[in-house]
């Protein structure tokens, strides 16, 4: 659902409250378990991300450690920290428990920084659709004014910022597609105009010049590309939507649930399986993560079509 942006960047605002960061050498740091901490003598719980961060750092399945009865849980825990000796550890929290831990290479950027600039840019009224967890942001602005149509498809190409602070995403700036028909379903494509690390300082610098550059993406050349979209046909939709489901990993739940979107508005053509996935992604009850790879695996299917 669109809001205003004077909106959405109150929203993101909302969301930070209680954020905070800081780094300790590794030694300074005790798991109780794989859900809490002592950081010099304070006990704090892991959020999710933190755990995932944590269990990668180390190796180690983050599943196995949950598994792990607790006491063996802090015992290989403490031993691999351990080893870090004094090693910075860069730590991000949320109020009483930390959302994240990065080596000091790690460069934040911040969503609140994002929006900053975005709210510099577009006047507060501006139409836009944010999904925002504790672990992802993403913004699309639609611009109806280059609304064009395809066989009666009207369809409107826009940017999207998209960023994660705890290390789900680099921060980005690209293009989507939007099928404004309900129900509507949008397109991301892999074509950005800024895709920077959390590793880098001044991420941020030359905002104008990213947006101009994105802009022009939109209107490139993905428009031939659906009107192949349009004449390429499967014999078999619903084959083909297994095949891409498991070309990019997804659960066989997940692929059933694109084929019953498939079958809201079935059809033979290509167009019409980017579409099952974009209609699924629209779903205001998926997670932000899996609503945005369903949008890019659509983005995917229609950039490398030809």
């Amino acid at each position: 659902m669109n809001v205003a942006l004077e909106v959405a960047s109150k929203k993101v605002s909302h969301l930070a409250l209680g954020s905070w960061d800081r780094t300790f050498p590794a030694s300074r740091l005790e798991f109780l378990d794989f859900d809490g901490l002592m950081v010099e003598d304070t006990a704090y719980g892991m959020l999710p991300s933190a755990k995932r961060l944590i269990a990668k750092r180390f190796r180690v399945p983050s599943g196995y450690l949950e598994r792990c009865p607790t006491d063996l849980q802090a015992g290989n825990l403490n031993k691999w920290l351990a080893r870090l000796g004094d090693i910075p550890i860069f730590c991000r929290f949320k109020d009483e428990k930390i959302r994240a831990f990065f080596s000091p290479v790690y460069k934040p950027i911040d969503n609140t920084e994002i929006m900053t600039r975005i709210t510099e840019s577009y006047p507060p009224e501006t139409s836009v659709e944010l999904r925002l967890s504790n672990e992802m942001m993403v913004l699309n602005i639609p611009d109806y004014r280059q609304t064009f149509d395809i066989k009666g498809d009207n369809i409107a190409p826009g940017i999207n910022f998209v960023n994660s602070e705890v290390g789900q995403a680099a921060y980005s700036c690209g293009i989507f597609y939007q099928r404004l028909a309900r129900p509507a379903g949008l397109i991301a494509i892999d074509a950005v105009a800024a895709r920077t690390r959390h590793s880098k300082n001044n991420a941020l610098e030359g905002f104008e010049t990213t947006l101009a550059k994105a802009r022009r993406l939109a209107l490139h050349n993905h428009l031939g590309k659906i009107g192949i979209c349009l004449q390429k046909t499967l014999r078999n939709p619903r084959s083909g939507i297994v095949s891409f489901g498991k070309r990019f990993r997804l659960s066989n739940n997940d692929i059933r649930s694109i084929q019953r979107s498939w079958e809201e508005e079935p059809g033979h053509s290509l167009w019409h399986i980017i579409q099952a996935f974009a209609r699924l992604a629209a779903g205001e009850y998926l997670a932000v993560e899996k609503a945005y790879r369903l949008q890019r695996i659509a983005g995917w299917i229609l950039a490398n079509v030809g």
